[in-house]
């Protein structure tokens, strides 16, 4: 959804979403990209979906999905209400 109103409203941020097939090359980006993308985060639906052990079944990639969709909610919630991040050395 764009648009004059909801640019305005929300300044230059952006969410990009970034898929592709193992190998591809999205960490590889993400990681030249993020030092140069003020106010962002890499999440990684991998990253959060490490358990031991992993079901591997749909229920498990329902709760995957509906985790992934409110951590990014969260974050863009915070993005599109602040204007910067606090300094914090990660």
């Amino acid at each position: 959804m764009s648009g004059p109103g909801r640019d305005s409203a929300l300044g230059n941020k952006r969410l990009v979403l970034v898929t592709g097939e193992e190998g591809a090359g999205k960490s590889t980006i993400i990681r030249a990209v993020l030092p140069h993308t003020p106010d962002s985060a890499r999440l990684d639906a991998e990253d959060i979906g490490q358990i031991n052990p992993c079901p591997m079944d749909d229920d498990f990639f329902s709760l995957l999905r509906r985790n992934v969709a409110a951590l990014v909610t969260n974050f863009w919630d915070a993005v599109t209400t602040r204007t910067t991040w606090p300094s914090v050395s990660c």
